[in-house]
Order: structure tokens, then sequence, then C-alpha cells
């Protein structure tokens, strides 16, 4: 993980996260909010331009495992700013992890999964 990334917004430096597995980046905030939880709220879900490979996100709960948020596939340069979850959580905070399923381009068959650990907040 590049503790060091930046992607110029002050207000989401310290909750981007950017992982590197092999030739492998993604972007996504650690601590993602949503004002209700029926309501959008702030993903940064990013495909980097320069990732050689396709991808896809899965939210689930660390308490349940119960998914939450699945996204669309994402192209290399592509990304998901705000969306909604799959389950309208209450109020709270709720650790959670983030799994990127790394897509072969041609046949969108997975070739590998990273994880990450965020904490959604529901005020």
């Amino acid at each position: 993980m590049d503790k060091n990334a930046k992607n110029g917004n002050p207000e989401i430096e310290a909750l981007q996260q950017i992982a590197d597995t092999g030739n492998f980046h993604f972007q996504i905030l650690v601590h993602p909010k949503f004002k209700k939880g029926e309501e959008e709220g702030e993903l940064m879900i990013t495909n980097p331009v320069d990732n050689p490979y396709h991808m896809s996100v899965s939210i689930t709960l660390d308490s349940t495992g119960e998914e939450v948020y699945s996204s669309k596939v994402l192209k290399p340069g592509e990304r998901i700013h705000y969306d909604r979850l799959a389950v309208n959580l209450s109020q709270g905070e709720y650790p959670a992890t983030a799994m990127f399923t790394v897509l072969d381009e041609d046949t969108q068959e997975s070739i590998g999964q990273v994880a990450a650990q965020i904490t959604i907040s529901v005020e």
C-alpha cells in the first residue's frame, strides 16, 4: 500500500487507499460516508487508466459477511464516484471488506482478487 499516494483532493487524501499487487492498482475511499442508508454516498472507486486489467468490486460487512455493494465492471480509466449500497443500513459505523476482482479483458473471468479494509459510515 502506498501511503503517500495523493489524488489532489485534500478532503479525501487521508481516506484514499491504493493497493499494488504486481501490475494491478485500484483506489477506494477507506471511510465512505452516506447521509442515509438508502442515499448515494461517495465511494471513489477507480480503476486507474494505466491498469492493464478490468475489475469489479464487492463490499461485504465484516460482522455478517453480507454483501452490501456490487459494482459494474470497470475498464481502465473508469471511476464510480458516487453510488448507493444494495442494503439500507441504519446509522452507524460498519467495518467492511472491499474485494477487487481482477478480470481478464476478453473473457471477463476472474484472474485474481485483492481485498481492502474500509469502514462505511451512515449518518
